[in-house]
């Protein structure tokens, strides 16, 4: 895990991702990949002062499978002691009204979900007197990720 961590604060450092004080928005589904995210991200809390707060997407396509993905969510955030919100969304209905695939939906949805915590947390701490860095949005990914990053950059 010393690796990972190593990995991740050199990427961060070395593309500017995130500054001391700094404040980021972890998409956290659930799965491993943003479970170790947020899991790094908590590490930077003290050192770089670092804010996070989660987002949990559900999706409304898998019944009591998801729900039990939001509840666990919650649960590991009570833990680390980050914020969570968990936003519902109809990716269904999204899809069917926009003729995208469930896929499609579920990824523009969770985006956009992402952007408005975002925007809702700038706006809660906007002070012109002492103006913050600005919301930075996490997602995890993995190799097998790769095609959904560079459709999602097209």
């Amino acid at each position: 895990m010393e690796e990972v961590r190593q990995k991740f604060t050199e990427a961060i450092d070395e593309f500017h991702m995130l500054r001391t004080g700094g404040r980021v928005v972890a998409a956290v589904s659930g799965g491993a990949d943003s479970v170790c995210l947020l899991a790094l991200l908590c590490g930077l809390r003290t050192g770089r002062e670092i804010r996070v707060r989660a987002v949990h997407v559900h999706h409304g396509l898998r019944g009591a499978e998801a729900d039990r993905d939001a509840a666990f969510v919650r649960e590991l955030c009570g833990k680390l002691t980050v914020p969570v919100q968990v936003r519902y969304v109809d990716v269904k209905g999204y899809a069917r009204e926009n003729r995208l695939s469930e896929e499609e939906a579920g990824r523009m949805l969770r985006y956009r979900e992402l952007e408005k915590c975002a925007v809702e947390w700038e706006a809660e701490a906007a002070r012109p007197e002492t103006p913050l860095p600005p919301v930075r949005i996490a997602v995890a990914h993995h190799g097998d990720d790769q095609a959904e990053t560079i459709l999602h950059n097209l």
